[in-house]
């Protein structure tokens, strides 16, 4: 899980960065009044983000070799490549009360001098308001596999059924998996805070403008991952060189180590697999 609002942007936020405000009238009109928006801190919504949701659907190529052992038990060595794009997205949300302070001078219009001391500040405040957002879009991902491992071959099962023999097989393995290094794109848009209190928005939703467009943060450096599985199958034997297998199991992937040097989650996954063979 790739924890947005632990981000350095996101937790380093810098509210004063982003005041806004507007001076109207002058000395020589008799006034001035000196406006200023601002907001104080409500909370961050900043769901956690599934590397699994954050990718394409994956091309994946795997090639190996199997070595028969006897009746019922052989070796295998796979290699393997994998791709997938990257995708867009967070939503994490600022969420603020926004705040305006109106200050009135009166001057004397023949001298220009202040006529006692500032009126206010008054303040209005909005709360529970939307006011920066953070986007992130990250890096195709490349990984590279190593595995081997052991098939058990039980007996051809609905023989007299099938002129070929079906053949029901469990495997374990072990290897690991060679990931490139993560990247994301940080992406934070900031709302006009005076368009909110004087009614000028454009945008139902608010009006923002591009902070930081694609600030990039490494979450993963690239590293090798060890992994283990266990699966169960059936094999057809379509002729005699070919095979058709389907398989599924349980496969444990340990955690990969962020940038940071904090860990990530180990990953339990249950793969689904059909596999073909040939036999020289």
């Amino acid at each position: 899980m790739f924890d947005t609002g632990g981000s350095a942007s996101v937790a380093g936020y810098n509210r004063a960065m982003f005041e806004e405000g507007v001076l109207t009238g002058s000395p020589a009109a008799g006034q001035t009044q000196d406006t200023r928006y601002y907001s104080s801190a409500e909370r961050i919504s900043a769901p956690d983000i599934s590397f699994s949701d954050v990718y394409s659907a994956p091309v994946q190529i795997t090639g190996g070799l199997e070595l028969i052992l006897s009746k019922h038990a052989t070796v295998f060595a796979n290699a393997g490549y994998t791709r997938a794009e990257g995708k867009s997205g967070g939503g994490v949300q600022i969420i603020d009360t926004l705040l305006r302070d109106v200050t009135i001078q009166d001057y004397d219009v023949n001298t220009g001098l202040p006529i006692g001391g500032p009126i206010g500040p008054v303040t209005t405040f909005i709360p529970n308001e939307a006011v920066a957002t953070f986007n992130y879009e990250f890096s195709e991902l490349e990984r590279y596999d190593l595995e081997a491992g052991g098939r058990y071959y039980f007996n051809p099962i609905m023989q007299t059924q099938l002129q070929r023999p079906l053949t029901p097989f469990i495997a374990a393995s072990g290897g690991a998996s060679y990931y490139n290094a993560t990247r994301v794109n940080e992406n934070q848009r900031q709302r006009f805070l005076g368009r909110v209190f004087e009614n000028t928005q454009t945008n139902p939703n608010g009006d923002y403008y591009d902070v930081n467009f694609g600030t990039r943060v490494q979450i993963y450096d690239a590293q090798w991952v060890p992994f283990g599985a266990v699966k169960a199958g059936l094999e057809w034997q379509m002729t005699a060189k070919t095979a058709l297998a389907f398989e599924a199991g349980v496969k444990y992937e340990a955690a990969r180590d962020f940038s940071d040097g904090t860990q990530g989650d180990d990953i339990i996954s249950i793969p689904l697999t059909i596999r073909g063979s040939y036999n020289f």
